[in-house]
């Protein structure tokens, strides 16, 4: 054993050599396995499997928004729970990778004969055990290790004992990775060549043994210098990748352990112990390699085997690079996978089956003061309509007949947006005088007004229970209101920014807001957590709107567009654009097919929310369309302008 002094010595010397190799050989095998994860993702049932993933997976995300921070021993299971699900969909992976593996064995059977006659080479190996590793290697990981091609001048104790030393490599892989198991399975053989091996020969074998993932570590040693050398392929890897380190001077090494004070047949077997230390840092890099690029979840075993490299005399710093680009190689999986599920979301969105309503022209009904603008409306039952104006009128209207069945004036303070509860028993105002009436709707009374807001309320949304009322103001905040008592439960606080949208997700698990920040926060609506921040609007942000479903957000923007969210993943799923001025409002469909969207251009677009694709796009309007709603049933869509005017069209 030598001195920590002198292995840090060596060490200074042999990592330049080795971390080169670390980097292109991890940087190799992520964009090898690229064609093949493709492949697997065109796959029926890797995409049946994919999408029961996503749904368990948005159940989770939702469950682990709404823990308490003294809820960890409920989040961990969950976090292992979704561990679980991962490895079952890798696994899943990994059984259609053998699936392609049998077919191109089956195919390599056929052609043994041919390429075994084509070249004297294979002589020098065994046919029949080749014809093994074909028939009941498949769920195997390959590893051969080639005896090392010396030169005359190598010292005899190279010559004498290296080669039985380097099959140390193989008791070193099966006391650290199984030969048996089943999900990460090694087979090694220290034997399989009956002598050295060269570049050359490597991509002969890879002829044959090309449906077998493979690993072959060999190397060059003369009497001075040592080349560590490495071929490998992959599953569905049609060329041999070779690898090879700079000359490594030995012979250095061995003069300064000599001037160190070791003898010289110490020195000489310490240096045969790096060489053979070398070999199994090579092969528990390119092991580790190979599992992550079929398995992200796969935790690399070398990680743990640094201290056993560090009593054989392998310095730390010949290990880090290799466990670095383990955990870059990782990152790049798990990035690729994620990004691949983004894409799937997004087609699975595209191909639903939408049936688009052809709504025309209905009517058109006037404000009680001509061109009192009108700013918040909400359907009840039965086609009625409340309209709540700037001048702080509410007018009930039969969106059927176009009779006017009753208006009220509560307060002269403006009202900027109107909600009704789900039971329809309640009507939210939301004025500018900063409070928010609570009407009953069947004795058409004020039953309390919400007050605490500093500054002008502009957006208010009901809980899907109708026990709470969420409200955005200009005063920066967000509240969240008990119904039933009048009393703010909590305000709500992530940004220096003026509030002009809020809404409530339908499982009311999450409750959205925006404004003049251009950013989308969503919280928590049991304990006010942020949850994540949606970013890409480039203005104000003035209206949202969830889908029934509770998956995806619809956001309006004074920078002209619309913005899909998936709600799982923050990600932005579509942008659509076709409005020549601000987004004032928008509003989902109850079957979520179709998004309603209406802006300072004057404006209504009807938006297939699949495709992202504008439906209709009409203008009866002669100003702002401040509000869009649709019945219960959806065959009728409500507009709200700024010149005073309701529109109706069915």
């Amino acid at each position: 054993m030598l001195e920590p002094i002198a292995i840090a010595a060596l060490g200074k010397v042999i990592t330049p050599i080795l971390i080169p190799l670390a980097t292109k050989a991890g940087q190799f095998l992520f964009e090898q396995t690229k064609p093949l994860m493709e492949r697997l993702q065109d796959d029926r049932q890797c995409q049946g499997a994919l999408l029961e993933y996503l749904k368990a997976k948005q159940i989770r995300d939702k469950e682990l928004s709404s823990l308490s921070l003294t809820q960890q021993e409920c989040a961990q299971e969950l976090k292992k729970q979704e561990l679980r699900d991962r490895r079952k969909l890798s696994a899943l992976q990994r059984e259609l990778m053998r699936e392609l593996q049998a077919k191109e064995i089956e195919v390599k059977l056929t052609e043994i004969q041919t390429i075994w006659d084509k070249e004297t080479w294979f002589s020098q190996l065994s046919r029949q055990e080749t014809e093994q590793i074909l028939l009941q290697q498949q769920q195997h990981l390959l590893v051969l290790v080639a005896p090392p091609e010396m030169s005359a001048d190598c010292p005899a104790s190279f010559r004498n004992n290296l080669k039985s030393e380097l099959r140390n490599v193989g008791s070193f892989i099966g006391g650290h990775y199984s030969f048996n198991d089943e999900v990460y399975s090694i087979k090694f053989y220290g034997d399989y060549f009956q002598k050295p091996v060269s570049d050359i020969d490597i991509e002969r074998l890879h002829r044959i043994l090309s449906p077998i993932p493979t690993i072959v570590l060999y190397c060059d040693i003369n009497d001075y210098t040592a080349t560590f050398r490495a071929g490998i392929w992959g599953l569905g890897n049609r060329n041999v990748a070779l690898f090879a380190t700079q000359p490594w001077n030995w012979e250095k090494t061995y003069q300064s352990l000599l001037e160190s004070g070791y003898t010289e047949v110490e020195s000489l077997r310490f240096i045969r112990q790096l060489i053979v230390s070398i070999h199994q840092l090579l092969a528990a890099f390119w092991m580790d390699a190979y599992f992550l690029t079929i398995d992200s979840g796969y935790q690399p075993r070398l990680v743990k085997l640094k201290q056993e490299f560090a009593d054989r005399g392998v310095a730390e710093e010949w290990i880090q690079p290799y466990i670095e680009n383990l955990a870059k190689l990782q990152q790049q999986q798990l990035e690729r996978e994620q990004q691949h599920i983004q894409n799937y979301r997004k087609i699975t969105l595209q191909q639903e089956v939408l049936v688009v309503p052809k709504l025309r022209f209905f009517q058109t009904l006037q404000s009680l003061e001509d061109r009192d603008a009108i700013l918040g409306i909400a359907f009840a039952p039965e086609g009625r309509l409340y309209a709540g104006s700037l001048q702080g009128g509410i007018t009930l209207w039969n969106g059927l007949t176009g009779e006017r069945l009753g208006y009220w004036q509560f307060q002269k303070a403006g009202i900027f947006a109107v909600a009704i509860s789900p039971d329809f028993q309640v009507m939210a105002a939301a004025r500018k005088n900063k409070t928010i009436d609570l009407i009953h709707l069947q004795t058409q009374q004020v039953i309390r007004i919400l007050k605490g807001h500093t500054h002008e309320l502009r957006s208010v949304a009901f809980s899907p229970d109708g026990k709470r009322l969420v409200s955005g103001s200009l005063d920066k905040t967000v509240k969240i209101w008990d119904v039933e008592t009048g009393q703010a439960m909590a305000t709500l606080r992530e940004a220096d920014s003026m509030i002009l949208a809020v809404a409530f997700s339908p499982d009311g698990e999450v409750i959205a807001g925006g404004g003049r920040r251009k950013t989308i926060v969503l919280w928590n609506a049991k304990n006010g957590r942020v949850i994540r921040h949606l970013l890409g609007h480039d203005d104000y942000v003035r209206s949202l709107s969830f889908s029934p479903d509770g998956t995806r957000l619809a956001s309006g923007s004074w920078d002209q567009t619309v913005k899909l969210w998936d709600i799982s993943t923050g990600e932005e799923i579509a942008t659509l654009k076709g409005h020549a001025d601000a987004v004032v409002s928008v509003n989902f469909s109850p079957d979520g097919q179709i998004l309603a969207s209406g802006g300072k251009d004057s404006q209504v677009r009807l938006w297939n929310v699949a495709t992202s694709e504008a439906h209709l796009t009409f203008n009866e309007c002669t100003d702002t369309v401040a509000a869009v709603a649709f019945s219960a049933d959806g065959l009728t869509l409500a507009v709200g302008c700024h010149d005073g005017k309701i529109q109706f069209w069915r």
